[in-house]
């Protein structure tokens, strides 16, 4: 039920975005949502219930950093406040720039955009 009033919302916001299931050896570990605009991407990702965390999650934030990077346009994700992804991001350079009881709101920048 959670799963579907979350595809929902994010579908309803982002009509367009990319939906994707993260495969870990083979299994679902999550699912990814992506809006790219010509200045922004936007990401969404759950994890699967019931999966165990391998600690493999860079690569998803990774890959769309690096496809910022090349492109000049900044990232945007949002977490709940106690997923363990926080930590993940903040390592990864994300700087939070929002938050609500919720969700926290996090932005990656090329150091060449401001």
């Amino acid at each position: 039920m959670q799963f579907t009033a979350q595809d929902r919302a994010y579908r309803a916001q982002f009509p367009d975005a990319d939906f994707d299931v993260v495969l870990v050896d083979g299994r679902p570990a999550g699912r990814l949502y992506v809006a790219r605009g010509t200045d922004l991407i936007t990401s969404s990702r759950s994890p699967c219930s019931g999966v165990p965390r391998t600690g493999r999650g860079y690569a998803a934030p990774g890959g769309l950093i690096d496809e910022a990077r090349h492109a000049g346009t900044v990232v945007r994700a949002q977490r709940r406040p106690r997923n363990p992804a926080v930590r993940l991001y903040q390592r990864l350079g994300f700087a939070l720039r929002d938050e609500d009881e919720v969700r926290l709101a996090f932005e990656w920048r090329p150091p060449d955009i401001s």
